[in-house]
């Protein structure tokens, strides 16, 4: 739908932008925050006067934007930045082919 204008699904062309993709923020004080979907792991070591520390941090990167059919609700959502996202920090994915440069980006 991003590049082609029409759902794959009904073949409806009347296709919405969303610029960002919500995802519930839970808690009691719920509300929104944008969708990031790419778990990326830092590791920073901090020397202090009797001990040196090591920590690890995992937050969410990537916010996604998406494409949504107004007839049928097929939605499809992308990262809005992937280049920006440190794939080799990232966890919990799995590569589905060789990285490098391809014909087709």
């Amino acid at each position: 739908m991003k590049r082609s204008g029409t759902c794959p699904k009904c073949g409806c062309t009347n296709i919405v932008h969303l610029k960002t993709v919500a995802d519930a923020t839970g808690g009691e004080g719920a509300g929104w925050a944008p969708r990031k979907i790419v778990q990326a792991r830092t590791t920073s070591k901090s020397i202090g006067l009797f001990s040196d520390e090591t920590t690890t941090k995992t937050e969410l990167v990537g916010i996604t934007e998406g494409y949504a059919c107004s007839e049928c609700g097929f939605l499809e959502e992308y990262l809005r930045n992937p280049k920006n996202v440190d794939w080799d920090a990232a966890v919990d994915i799995a590569r589905t082919h060789k990285a490098g440069p391809t014909p087709y980006r």
